[in-house]
């Protein structure tokens, strides 16, 4: 993710720049899905919120890695 797309705050984004990013659709996880779903629905409070918040949150959803791709 280049550094404009961080500071890009999250009401401001397409679902389809969303999915693009991992933050919605079917590869993002439901917890990352439930922080969006947060932050459109509560847009006075949370439109703040930007994408290098949220990709860091997407980031500890992860699954590990496994022993062969570690190493890679």
């Amino acid at each position: 993710m280049d550094a404009a797309t961080m500071k890009k705050k999250i009401v401001d984004l397409s679902d389809d720049e969303l999915t693009a990013l991992g933050f919605w659709g079917d590869a993002a996880s439901p917890g990352v899905i439930k922080i969006v779903e947060s932050v459109k629905a509560h847009r006075d409070k949370l439109g703040y919120v930007t994408c290098f918040m949220v990709d860091c949150v997407r980031k500890q959803y992860a699954p590990p890695a496994s022993g062969q791709d570690a190493r890679r």
